[in-house]
């Protein structure tokens, strides 16, 4: 097991994806049937094209390049989200007329997955109505009502939560906050982007999450200096006292300065359409012209903002 991008964790497994989408699971057994005590790797065979994936307390759901979700496990009430419950599957089943996905997040016996669209969908125990309705336990994908235009998600035992692109946080199911609550609520009084229009970022057709959210500004993206540059493979050094950004890939060089709006690339100057800037205490870049300038492409989807970068 080499080269290990992400890591989830439940009540009883562990799952794990590499940088090329193969996937590994901690407890296998258990997902299936098995000894609780079985603490060996797995390898899911003949999986190489995941891009994200989560595990629940006995499933397991992945999405793969194509935007399509499937899942393994245990599916006594309908976690699996294959039309059916009570049957173990012991091999990746597709979730069928569930099309675009970017993220799923699955916790005890349920599921939900967020399209590209910024719907969200979910399926298998409404217990405590963490489906986002007040309707009773389904085996396929429902769509939760009240929500659009969302670019994350994460699930718990006992409510789910969502954020909106313009920084808004709702939330379903039972709450501190608000109590039960069967249908997505509005957070109040809470922004995590002080209201600015955050933007999706893939990478080879991979979502990324950053601790800043990338923002849109003069009709640039920006994203976190550090975040960005990982992401694609190059090696950063940023001097706080200059706030001088230095960065190299594949023989290639890139200097710029936080509020400049002159770059260099190997030495040539360059006028940039957006300069760096600071937002709640992050350095943020240009995408694009990191992107292009380290030998990459960007792509710009306007409809469900999210800017694609292909990397060499």
């Amino acid at each position: 097991m080499q080269n290990i991008a992400a890591v989830d964790v439940s009540y009883y497994t562990a799952a794990g994806m590499s940088t090329n989408g193969e996937l590994y699971l901690w407890g296998y057994k258990r997902l299936i049937g098995g000894d609780i005590t079985n603490n060996g790797i797995y390898k899911l065979p003949e999986v190489n094209d995941a891009k994200a994936f989560s595990i629940g307390w006995e499933h397991f759901a992945y999405v793969n390049e194509s935007g399509q979700v499937y899942t393994l496990g245990k599916n006594g009430l309908g976690q699996l989200g294959i039309g059916y419950t009570g049957e173990t599957e012991t091999e990746p089943q597709l979730v069928e007329g569930l099309t675009n996905v970017v993220d799923v997040s699955a916790d005890k016996h349920y599921t939900i997955a967020l399209k590209e669209d910024g719907t969200v969908w979910g399926w298998g125990e409404n217990n405590n109505n963490v489906l986002g309705s007040g309707q009773g336990n389904v085996a396929t994908p429902r769509k939760i009502q009240g929500l659009s235009d969302i670019i994350a998600i994460s699930s718990s035992e006992y409510n789910s939560v969502a954020l909106k692109a313009d920084g808004s946080v709702y939330t379903w199911g039972r709450t501190q906050i608000a109590g039960n609550k069967a249908t997505p609520y509005k957070i109040p009084g809470l922004n995590l982007f002080d209201g600015k229009k955050t933007v999706r970022v893939t990478i080879n057709d991979v979502l990324f999450y950053f601790d800043q959210p990338a923002v849109t500004l003069n009709g640039s993206a920006l994203v976190p200096l550090r975040g960005i540059f990982e992401a694609i493979g190059a090696d950063v050094k940023y001097e706080a006292k200059t706030e001088k950004i230095r960065a190299t890939k594949d023989g290639d060089l890139i200097e710029l300065t936080v509020d400049s709006d002159t770059a260099f690339v190997n030495g040539q100057k360059q006028k940039l359409k957006t300069p760096a800037i600071k937002i709640n205490g992050r350095t943020m870049v240009p995408l694009r012209f990191i992107s292009e300038a380290l030998g990459g492409t960007v792509e710009w989807d306007a409809e469900y903002r999210i800017a694609k970068i292909y990397n060499k």
